[in-house]
């Protein structure tokens, strides 16, 4: 799970199928500015778009925090963690049960890529 990349990216090709080109112009900047065109665009085992990127290590896969957060919340642990699938009600009980909790941080969720994955 990565809370800094804005789409899933990996760089296992058999991952995703329904694939087709990467619209041209779509460019991955990393931390060190380096750039990346991904090859192709493709739905991942869980539904989700994803990007091949034939530039990341083969056993290497980037999950969008952001992506997956919007199916209710996610919980990461030091040792592992889980996806919730949460309905409104539910989303609003999980809060009341994690505001029990001394809190560290609070998080603002704020997404900046504002940018789709079009197909072509």
């Amino acid at each position: 799970m990565d809370s800094a990349c804005g789409h899933n990216m990996t760089g296992t090709r058999s991952r995703i199928i329904h694939t087709q080109p990467a619209a041209l112009g779509t460019s991955i900047k990393g931390f060190n500015n380096s750039v990346t065109q991904p090859q192709l665009i493709g739905t991942n085992p869980d539904g989700e778009d994803e990007l091949y990127v034939r530039g990341m290590p083969q056993d290497l896969t980037l999950l969008c925090a952001h992506t997956y957060s919007r199916h209710g919340a996610i919980v990461l642990l030091e040792d592992g963690g889980a996806v919730l699938s949460l309905n409104p009600t539910e989303a609003l009980e999980f809060r009341t049960i994690i505001d029990q909790y001394r809190s560290l941080h609070n998080l603002k969720v704020v997404n900046h890529t504002g940018v789709s994955l079009n197909r072509l």
